[in-house]
């Protein structure tokens, strides 16, 4: 699934997307920056979402540690 980063750190990534994820559920993601050839892999739990528009959610995933 295709998402947007709004901000990360080393704890962990908020980002929005069109997609409605389970709070718990567990996920590996790749982190593309800029003109870095591959991306950060890092795994975690949902630990939040929001439903700011129709639609259209943030969420907050913890990385493993």
């Amino acid at each position: 699934l295709a998402a947007y980063c709004v901000n990360f750190s080393h704890q962990g990534i908020c980002f929005e997307s069109e997609h409605r994820l389970a709070v718990g559920a567990h996920y590996e993601v790749r982190i593309s920056l800029f003109e870095q050839a591959e991306p950060i892999r890092c795994a975690g739990k949902i630990r939040w979402i929001k439903e700011v528009l129709p639609g259209f959610f943030l969420s907050g995933m913890q990385f493993d540690s």
